[in-house]
């Protein structure tokens, strides 16, 4: 049986355009805007290496930055997961701060028991992050001048607990814990590596991270599809409360003192590793093992070059002059990601059109 025109049309698949770099936009160019920052973490570390091998090249230098970092990259991913719904929690760094003067301080002041000062101390900070999130959504407060007051509010609350003093003794069992190794790691960085691994997990398998992630994408086709983009904003600073609560509180508990300007340099490079973080692994989205790396990546940078003779004032520096860029880098991903899907719905448009029969016309 012959077949007609139209008939071969339908049976015949559209001719495939090769994949070059012109068509998909540059497959070095995505490579490189995926695995870009872990390559310069790799360089980072190798340069610094070969440079200082006797001091940076060593596990004591390793294992001092991993601790030191911990508690950053905990308030960095607390700091994330409001971004991921498109808000921001600028009270993150003051609410890591509190959590760690009343951890430090219900132990000593009030000689509780260094576990159920931790506990009470998270739970302070999810409450910090729930009426966040109630301001935002109920009162339709912006998320800059809610969380700011909110952080202001922190502080002063703060001050009013501890007299307006700093805490600068513990009780040893609250130094147990917070100064604690297991497998020769620090307790900080095991807790750290397990809070980012659930993050993860939420975020990429339940059902509730895949909604966090619709409701920052577009909220009102979230909305559309049945999710309720107001609780999950509220959901987004509780679970960002309690990330940041429990770094504050390990950080309490391994410095064994509190004092009221913690929160304040918390906040900096939190927000420069969440954004930078963006920038790779998944360019324009912020991600876990991107905050990760970005974390990383800043600290041995400072540890490097204050270990080759810079002045400490380097870190503000990199850290301030890191989130500007990390800024612009996942705006830029962020157009780049959606130009990208755009071409590729019109070139499937297209590809429909050409495949599509063409209609006879009547006898």
């Amino acid at each position: 049986m012959t077949q007609t025109q139209p008939e071969r049309a339908l049976r015949t698949p559209p001719e495939r355009r090769p994949r070059t770099v012109t068509a998909d936009g540059g497959a070095t160019l995505h490579l490189f805007g995926r695995f870009g920052l872990p390559m310069l973490l790799v360089l980072v570390v190798a340069l610094f290496s070969f440079w200082k091998p006797a001091s940076f090249f060593a596990w004591s230098n390793f294992n001092a930055t991993f601790a030191q970092q911990a508690i950053i990259v905990m308030v960095a991913l607390g700091a994330m997961v409001p971004l991921i719904v498109g808000e921001f929690d600028l009270s993150i760094g003051a609410n890591a701060g509190f959590a760690a003067i009343l951890t430090v301080g219900l132990s000593e002041l009030q000689g509780l028991p260094p576990w159920l000062a931790i506990l009470l101390a998270v739970a302070a900070s999810a409450v910090i992050g729930l009426l966040n999130g109630l301001i935002i959504t109920r009162l339709r407060v912006n998320s800059f001048v809610a969380t700011l007051g909110t952080a202001t509010a922190i502080g002063g609350i703060g001050q009013l607990y501890t007299d307006q003093r700093d805490i600068q003794s513990v009780p040893p069992e609250l130094l147990t814990i917070g100064r604690a190794t297991f497998a020769g790691l620090p307790i900080t960085v095991i807790v750290a590596v397990v809070v980012a691994a659930l993050l993860a997990v939420v975020l990429q398998l339940l059902p509730i991270g895949r909604q966090l992630l619709a409701v920052g994408a577009n909220r009102k086709a979230a909305e559309l599809t049945g999710i309720r983009p107001e609780l999950r904003i509220v959901t987004a600073f509780v679970m960002g409360g309690v990330i940041a609560g429990i770094g504050g509180a390990l950080y309490g508990a391994n410095l064994g003192a509190a004092g009221n300007q913690t929160g304040a340099t918390l906040l900096l490079p939190a927000f420069a590793g969440a954004f930078l973080g963006s920038t790779t692994i998944t360019p324009g989205r912020y991600n876990v093992l991107g905050t990760l790396v970005a974390v990383l990546l800043l600290a041995f940078t400072v540890s490097g070059l204050e270990q080759v003779g810079v002045q400490p004032w380097i870190e503000a520096v990199v850290q301030g002059f890191a989130l500007i860029a990390a800024v612009g880098f996942s705006s830029w991903a962020i157009r780049r990601r959606t130009q990208l899907m755009r071409n590729a719905q019109l070139a499937l448009l297209a590809a429909q059109d050409t495949a599509a029969p063409t209609p006879k016309e009547p006898a």
